[in-house]
Formats: structure tokens, sequence, C-alpha cells
């Protein structure tokens, strides 16, 4: 199904009720209730790209700000999370985004630029490889990239910083085409 698919169905089911549907929605991603403390390890890694680029352009500035609060969030709190979402290609696809020509993606970027740097940085806290920093280097060399090219070096400025304050320096494990960052205690 395709995403306008799954949340066209939410909305009519939840009687546009934009609050609900987003409830539903996270608890499919858990496959279960939702809840930030007991239950928010990601299950249906599928529904990542349904809640960040099919329903976050549809709400309203305010749920938009609550949703990403609350994805990030996910991130941070289980390392699997994160795993997930860089397997599943989320920074990569959220950089594809935000150099779109859209301008519902323009206004987003410019409300909720800050909020990206932050799911970006707590992704790529956990592992990075020459893949990801191929699609993270793109906005420089993007006609359209410079806005982009700006939240790129804040979440890199941002990661390099968290990761220095919450634990020792990291590793740079070089396998194959992969680069993995991991702290070795």
């Amino acid at each position: 199904q395709t995403a306008d698919h799954v949340i066209n169905n939410s909305l009519l089911f939840n009687e546009n009720d934009e609050i609900q549907v987003v409830k539903s929605l996270l608890d499919t991603l858990v496959e279960g209730r939702f809840d930030l403390w007991t239950n928010c390890i990601i299950k249906s890694p599928s529904h990542i790209h349904i809640i960040i680029f099919g329903l976050l352009p549809r709400l309203n500035e305010e749920l938009q700000i609550h949703l990403l609060d609350t994805f990030i969030n996910i991130v941070e709190r289980h390392v699997r999370n994160a795993e997930i979402c860089r397997k599943y290609k989320l920074p990569q696809h959220i950089i594809s985004m935000l150099l779109s020509k859209e301008s519902f993606v323009q206004t987003m970027l410019h409300k909720l630029k800050d909020r990206f740097i932050r799911l970006l940085e707590a992704i790529g806290k956990h592992s990075f490889t020459t893949v990801d920093l191929f699609h993270y280097f793109r906005p420089f060399s993007h006609p359209s990239g410079s806005p982009v090219a700006d939240i790129i070096i804040d979440t890199m400025l941002g990661t390099a910083i968290s990761t220095q304050l919450s634990r020792p320096p990291p590793c740079l494990d070089m396998d194959g085409t992969s680069i993995s960052v991991s702290s070795k205690v």
C-alpha cells in the first residue's frame, strides 16, 4: 500500500482527526500501543516512511513539531531504532526530500530545520556507512542544496559534540564498503 492510501484510510477511519491518525500510525509502527517509556521499539519499519514522508507534510505545524519530537525520542531511546532508520535509508530520503523544490518542503524546512538536524543526529550517532556519507555530502553539489548543506553541517557538528560529551570518542572501523562508528570503552 502506498503512504497516501494508508493515510487516507486512517483519516477516513478516524473521521479526519489528525491526532488520532498520528496515534494510530505510532501504534502501527511499534505493533502495539505506543508508549515512549514502555513500548517504542520499531517493529514495522515500513511505517517509518509513511509517518515521515506521507503524514508529516499533511499535518498542521503544531502536530508536525510534536510528531518529529516524538520520532526523535523514539530513535534516541533505542540504538535498534536508529539502526532500523539507517537500514531503511531514512537519512538519504530526508536529504532527498529537503533538496526537493516543492513549496511544502521549503515551508517545512524553514519551520522544522532544527528538528530535522536532531533527527539526522540521532540516527548518525550510532553508525554510518560510506553510502550514508555520500548522501550527506550530496547537498554540497546540488544546485538548490545550500540550505540543506547548512543542515548537514549543523548535523555533523551536533553529532560530533554530543558523541564527545556522552561517551569516549568514536572509532571508525573500515570494513569493506562501510564505515562503522562505535565507541570503545
